[in-house]
């Protein structure tokens, strides 16, 4: 068995930063190119000498990938052997999670963001076959999101691929290939596998992606690849949001003679991009076609488009005399009362070919209203949202909150919240909202908590908020556009009680000098960001805080300046715990909370943590040099403290390579 290497380590040009993961059959590191510069992950094979089948697949996804160049396949750079006979394999290094985690916490995508991620995906894959490559891994874990971004996939790990023309084979005969819960059926009968079969893989990826679940599931593998065989899967059609055509294109491409599928992954990818047009009569199954009528009048040709919103059905509606009076919402949409000649495209300017669900989603909006007037919280999670629906929410008379997260949203969204007085609340993260959206913000006279987590806003964006006096928690986590400019202007803040800056590369030092004087302020997140322990005396005098998270903050040595403050909270994840700082966390006089998370704990560690006087809640996750043994007797020594030791699963990259 290859030995695991330690950090500082070298091997050949390659210097070893930090383990980021491993499973079954190899580990994978973080290093340093110490010719080029550059950061990049090396793949070290798990195996003894004698298992020579192992070094044939690590040898052959190096080869798979030398053939190809393609931006949605991930990058190998070289592949060698130590003189210790020990196999590597090093890749370029990718920041994001895979589409398995994406899923794990939203559940399932919307159709706009599954045609992206398809289009990618089929790209990639005709790429690999036109070099007669055919991945026969294809599933959720190892489709990659670079940044996190639909918009930019990779497609990793071919360790069992099957290369045309090379007769060395990576298998034992007899020996199963693939993953059950998305293995073809001639893959599953160990029958001879084309390119059809990466397609059938893919067919399951984009029916989990829609359905929230793969195409069949069972307790048992064996159970899966039965069903595989044998099963037909739910059919998408019978989902409301998944539109007819989408669900049929899947459909075939889950046939189960691979004849029946489609010819090539190109001809999958245009079945799927025709599949929502860019203009549809048939906007949704609560609408329905009117009437076309063309007149030819003097060799020209006019075309009157009329459509006619169905009548909800009366028992799918609460009776208005139930319910107080209905908010001044503006009319429904009435196509057919729009001029001849009038587009979606003039009706829904901003959401390009997903003007279909813009349409649905504003249906879904005004029902929900007039089912609730009152209603004081809203979700629009996922959804297209059209200023028709915006300007049924600015009349809602006691909205409080709104989110909107991962929604398609353009900035003109501010205006209309800024005119809805009751607001507190508002969840805007994951979009592409910038600036402009949050300048009328400002007005608002109650707003409370203002999430802009992965948006667009800068720095520069900020300062109108100066202006408004209620604002008490700001998300800005993983926003690029900010950097230490912020900081003087957050200062401005003095009703600020929570700030999470964490995962913003541009911040530094100053940053957190800046806010140095906040009255207020009782949590913050800095996290990931650029920030040393230099920050740590400017923190320790901002008497108010309460919970300070510092996870991946390199070189932290000392935190006894922090002992003072009165804190409950303190997280420290994956970051280089000593000695000395454990000590002196226990000097913490009010600590509650600790959070090591995949720092160097030990059981020597865990003995001095016990003596911590009021801790409650201690989370060592993926703390590799922990034993049960020491965790027990740290139970022992502090039974009325809980400890949480479950692998977080953003931790598992082992199943991303």
């Amino acid at each position: 068995m290859s030995k695991e290497l330690a950090a500082g380590q070298k091997i050949q040009t390659y210097e070893v930063v930090s383990l980021l993961g491993r499973g079954g059959m190899s580990r994978v590191y973080l290093c340093e190119d110490l010719v080029l510069n550059r950061r990049v992950a090396l793949k070290q094979l798990l195996t003894s000498d004698h298992d020579s089948r192992s070094v044939i697949r690590l040898q052959q996804e190096g080869q798979s990938l030398a053939r190809l160049s393609h931006p949605n396949i991930v990058k190998i750079l070289t592949y060698f052997n130590d003189d210790d006979g020990a196999q590597y394999l090093v890749m370029e290094l990718l920041h994001g999670c895979s589409l398995a985690e994406l899923l794990a916490v939203n559940g399932s995508l919307g159709v706009g963001d599954v045609l992206k991620l398809a289009e990618q995906l089929c790209d990639a894959l005709q790429h690999a076959h036109d070099q007669g490559i055919v991945h026969r891994d294809i599933k959720p874990t190892n489709i990659f999101l670079c940044n996190k971004k639909i918009e930019n996939v990779k497609i990793i790990d071919f360790g069992i691929a099957k290369i045309a023309d090379n007769s060395i084979n990576a298998t034992r005969t007899g020996e199963f290939v693939g993953s059950p819960a998305y293995i073809s059926p001639e893959q599953a009968l160990q029958k001879d596998v084309t390119v059809k079969s990466d397609q059938y893989s893919l067919g399951c990826v984009l029916y989990e992606c829609l359905a929230g679940h793969p195409p069949f599931e069972d307790q048992t593998a064996m159970g899966l690849i039965l069903k595989h065989i044998n099963d037909q899967p739910e059919p998408l059609g019978k989902n409301l949001f998944v539109p007819a055509a989408v669900a049929k294109t899947i459909d075939r491409a889950l046939r189960k003679d691979p004849e029946a599928r489609f010819a090539s992954m190109t001809e999958f990818k245009q079945a799927l991009s025709g599949a929502v047009p860019a203009k549809s009569t048939t906007l949704n199954p609560a609408v329905i076609l009117g009437a076309i009528a063309v007149a030819i009048v003097g060799g020209g040709m006019f075309f009157i488009l009329m459509i006619m919103k169905a009548p909800t059905p009366a028992s799918s509606l609460t009776p208005l005399s139930t319910v107080s009076p209905t908010p001044n919402l503006p009319p429904a949409r009435n196509i057919k009362n729009a001029i001849a000649g009038t587009s979606e495209d003039s009706l829904y300017p901003s959401l390009g070919d997903l003007k279909i669900d813009g349409f649905k989603d504003e249906q879904r909006v005004e029902q929900e209203l007039r089912r609730n007037p009152q209603k004081d919280t809203v979700f629009l999670n996922r959804y297209a949202i059209t200023d028709h629906s915006l300007s049924m929410l600015a009349r809602a008379p006691n909205l409080k909150k709104i989110n909107m997260d991962s929604s398609r949203v353009d900035d003109s969204a501010g205006n209309y919240l800024a005119k809805i007085p009751t607001l507190e609340v508002i969840e805007a993260s994951k979009t592409n909202l910038g600036d402009a959206f949050v300048a009328p913000l400002s007005k608002l006279p109650k707003l409370h908590r203002l999430a802009l987590c992965e948006t667009q806003v800068s720095s520069e964006g900020l300062k109108p908020l100066v202006k408004n006096h209620s604002l008490a928690e700001l998300l800005l986590r993983c926003c690029e556009r900010i950097d230490d400019r912020a900081g003087s202007v957050i200062a401005q803040m003095p009703a600020l009680q929570m700030l999470d800056a964490s995962k913003c590369s541009e911040i530094s030092d100053k940053f957190v000098a800046d806010l140095g004087k906040m009255p207020n302020l009782n949590f913050i997140a800095i996290g990931e960001t650029g920030i040393t322990s230099k920050s740590l005396p400017v923190l320790a005098k901002m008497k108010s805080l309460k919970r300070i998270y510092l996870d991946n903050v390199e070189k932290i040595t000392d935190i006894s300046d922090l002992q003072h403050l009165d804190l409950d909270t303190l997280s420290l994840r994956n970051c280089d715990i000593n000695e000395k700082i454990v000590r002196q966390l226990v000097k913490f006089p009010h600590l509650k909370l600790l959070r090591l998370d995949r720092a160097a704990v030990t059981d020597d560690d865990l003995k001095v943590l016990a003596t911590a006087p009021m801790l409650s809640d201690l989370q060592i996750t993926n703390c590799q040099l922990l034993t049960q043994k020491g965790i027990n007797d740290f139970h022992r020594r502090k039974p009325n403290c809980l400890v949480n030791t479950t692998q977080d699963r953003y931790a598992k990259l082992e199943s991303m390579f």
